[in-house]
């Protein structure tokens, strides 16, 4: 029997989840919210299950060269003979001997800095993050534990924003009308340990009860308080 040959552009990533959307409820969710959006109709630009992945860059820095030389790779396999850059990028992805080249830049790739999106939870200039995204015609990532038995996402281990996890991504190439890019494409995800999910606050209990004795015995409540609107993972 023959054994089977490892895709060489798929790698596995271990990191923390961010921007969740795994299943198909998350998936609608993330419909109705673009629907909702100014100019648009249809929400046919949120049509995609997927994920990004946080990896810091020191303890993730194996990982972060690991993702660097597929894209390195792909992108001379797609462009060969041709010196690759990505726009707004000095930097080459592939260079050639002879200055003379042609030359093809990428509207992106799928690595990116955290300092792009530095005002958001668990990024900022120590990560770098990996986006992922699946056609929703493919069907959703498989979500497993470590056992690699599937969790069902009313399961309080199933991946939320936050946590860490073990991804399978899938690299290729994009090529087309919409641009050139290196993209990844989210395959399985297992659940790692837990972390402190993004987008929710601590509670200030200096503040929420400001004024209230709390050694009376009285049998009349505070009067209430508006209560802070608890974020979701689909806010972020």
């Amino acid at each position: 029997m023959s054994t089977p040959v490892q895709d060489p552009n798929i790698i596995v990533l271990r990191g923390r989840l961010s921007y969740p959307c795994l299943n198909l409820k998350q998936l609608a969710d993330q419909k109705n919210r673009i629907k909702k959006k100014p100019g648009d109709d249809n929400g046919s630009s949120g049509d995609k299950f997927g994920a990004s992945i946080l990896l810091d860059k020191e303890t993730a820095a194996d990982q972060i060269k690991a993702v660097r030389a597929i894209i390195a790779r792909i992108a001379g396999e797609q462009w060969k003979g041709k010196i690759v850059t990505v726009k707004g990028q000095s930097d080459k992805i592939v260079n050639q001997s002879n200055p003379k080249a042609e030359r093809v830049v990428l509207l992106g790739t799928c690595l990116h800095d955290g300092e792009e999106k530095a005002d958001k939870d668990g990024y900022g200039d120590h990560v770098m993050y990996v986006s992922s995204s699946r056609k929703e015609s493919d069907g959703p990532p498989r979500v497993v534990g470590k056992d690699k038995q599937d969790i069902r996402p009313e399961e309080s281990h199933y991946p939320y924003a936050g946590c860490y996890v073990v991804a399978s991504v899938r690299l290729w190439a994009q090529d087309n009308d919409f641009g050139k890019r290196v993209n990844a494409e989210l395959r399985a995800v297992v659940f790692d340990k837990h972390g402190e999910p993004f987008g929710k606050g601590t509670v200030d209990v200096d503040s929420d009860f400001a004024g209230v004795d709390l050694d009376e015995d009285g049998e009349s409540a505070p009067a209430s308080k508006t209560a802070p609107k608890e974020l979701s993972i689909d806010d972020m």
